[in-house]
């Protein structure tokens, strides 16, 4: 298990111009004058920006030969951004470790965001990965924190997501309890954050 990483954001020299402010990265929630906006789409832009700041065509391309403590930072860097971006108020870093065969990662709303470390170690996996699998854990923190009352959302989506928490297992197979995971709304959206980021930050690499 790689040890817990500092919960300082990291921002390579390089990285650091007149487009890229450290300022931006660091967490300032201010939602007292927030009107609630579409929650699907919330945050998901600042989510595509930052990815661009972090992840430019030359780390996308050269990220097999990527060393790995440079990696890590990369993506602590921009799990500070992702927090920016859904203007989480408990955010408590992240945290890369083992676990097991199949699963990316998770968060049980308490501020941590866990990734395997098989996202970051593996160069068969590619940084696309880890920008999804960041965004998809750091919106279960948003969601859960939304359902806390800590950010204005509409009251069709917030009974919804109220109503998936209470069914959120994933104990049985798909087939047979299908809202319980695979289907549940809480991961959908999850789903969708990080899947239409990915789809976004790599329209610049498809065209």
């Amino acid at each position: 298990m790689f040890a817990v990483l500092n919960y300082m954001p990291y921002f390579p020299p390089e990285r650091i111009s007149n487009e890229i402010s450290i300022s931006r990265y660091w967490l300032q929630p201010n939602i007292e004058n927030v009107e609630p906006l579409g929650v699907r789409e919330f945050g998901i832009t600042k989510c595509v920006e930052a990815a661009r700041d972090f992840f430019p065509p030359q780390v996308i391309y050269d990220w097999i030969n990527c060393p790995i403590e440079e990696r890590l930072k990369l993506a602590e860097s921009y799990s500070y951004a992702v927090a920016e971006a859904f203007e989480l108020k408990d955010f408590k870093g992240l945290y890369i470790e083992d676990m097991g065969l199949g699963v990316a990662g998770y968060n049980s709303g308490d501020g941590k965001i866990h990734v395997s470390e098989v996202l970051v170690n593996n160069k068969n996996e590619t940084p696309f990965e880890v920008i999804d699998t960041i965004v998809h854990e750091m919106r279960h923190q948003y969601q859960t924190e939304c359902m806390k009352g800590l950010h204005p959302i509409d009251e069709d989506t917030l009974e919804e997501w109220l109503a998936a928490d209470q069914l959120y297992t994933n104990e049985q197979p798909y087939a047979l309890d299908p809202w319980g995971y695979k289907y549940n709304a809480l991961e959908l959206d999850a789903h969708y954050a990080g899947e239409t980021v990915i789809r976004e930050f790599t329209k610049d690499y498809r065209a």
